[in-house]
């Protein structure tokens, strides 16, 4: 422990102790020689940027004045049930996955971006019911239905226009 507050006073002590040059002497060059250019001698004429921080007042509105579009939602999200049955497929363990993203088509195959999970159960006799919310600008969602056999999803693309979704195989 001593050894961590000897390595942070080490540091505070390094950074309280800023650069500057050494001491005496004026950093005043007006009053010294020029050369033709009205530049002080030596000066090699580059600047320095201005570190200047411009802040711009921006006026305050009271709620009172804020105009809202009749009909807007201050709650951007929608709950979304989904019904699932596969049970006439097989009623062997499964498990349920939702997914916001994913990549290709119904036709070529969907991948899903499993990084966009964002709902997930077991099915229980092939069947598997739940509640959740979704962003509201989400138009689809992707469900699978994995088997612990180690066959391939059932996969399903739904519209998230309807809240309450039933997907029977």
């Amino acid at each position: 422990m001593k050894n961590y507050i000897l390595a942070f006073v080490s540091v505070l002590a390094l950074t309280a102790c800023g650069g500057g040059g050494g001491g005496g002497g004026s950093t005043d060059n007006s009053a010294g020689p020029s050369d033709e250019g009205g530049n002080p001698a030596g000066d090699t004429g580059t600047t320095t940027p201005s570190t200047e921080v411009v802040t711009e007042v921006v006026p305050s509105k009271k709620t009172s004045e804020l105009v809202v579009p009749e009909g807007f939602s201050y709650h951007p999200v929608d709950v979304v049930e989904i019904t699932v049955d596969v049970s006439s497929l097989s009623t062997n363990r499964a498990y349920l996955s939702v997914y916001a993203g994913y990549s290709g088509d119904i036709n070529t195959g969907l991948q899903a971006d499993y990084g966009t999970r964002i709902a997930e159960s077991p099915l229980s006799a092939g069947v598997a019911s739940m509640d959740f919310s979704t962003p509201e600008h989400i138009d689809q969602l992707l469900i699978e239905v994995w088997f612990y056999d180690g066959t391939d999803p059932i996969q399903q693309l739904v519209s998230t226009s309807d809240t309450s979704i039933n997907w029977v195989y």
